[in-house]
């Protein structure tokens, strides 16, 4: 947070960061050569829209992405199911968390997807993909429950699923 860098926290070439604890940067002595310089590739650009997405299960989208009339502010979609229906990965990547440890989300797992993308399957019956796990796009993860909760996100960031979602 001294920093104000924003997620996600990418640090480059030349940034200038405050450290807690060190009271001012560190001097070169003055008749010191600068050290040299080495190399550097240049930076990645980073992707300013989520990865391609494909959907992860058919249905009608039941409850939508962001600030409802009732006050609630879903960070994801979702959609209706039949339960035991396939739940595909939305996208190739790594599966990063399958399991039920985090309340209000049921069986839920996350796919980590490059430059910070996360898509995230909560509220499934049941988990077919392992932790730790490649996943390739259109893999069966899960079983749907009678919706499944669909959320993109780019390190805490939340994004509306449809945005990234081809048309039906």
């Amino acid at each position: 947070y001294l920093n104000r860098l924003p997620p996600p926290f990418d640090v480059g070439a030349g940034d200038r960061l405050v450290v807690p604890g060190l009271a001012r940067p560190p001097q070169r002595a003055r008749d010191a050569d600068p050290p040299p310089q080495e190399p550097t590739a240049p930076p990645r650009a980073k992707s300013k829209a989520p990865v391609k997405l494909a959907w992860p299960l058919r249905g009608k989208v039941v409850a939508r992405f962001g600030p409802q009339p009732n006050g609630s502010r879903p960070d994801g979609i979702d959609i209706e199911a039949k339960p035991g229906a396939p739940v595909r990965a939305a996208a190739a990547g790594d599966v990063v968390y399958a399991g039920d440890d985090l309340p209000g989300y049921g069986a839920l797992i996350l796919v980590k997807h490059p430059d910070g993308w996360v898509t995230a399957y909560a509220r499934t019956q049941k988990i077919m993909a392992k932790e730790g796990a490649k996943v390739r796009q259109g893999d069966v993860i899960a079983e749907a429950g009678a919706r499944l909760h669909f959320q993109v996100r780019r390190g805490a960031e939340p994004a509306d699923p449809l945005s990234a979602l081809p048309p039906v």
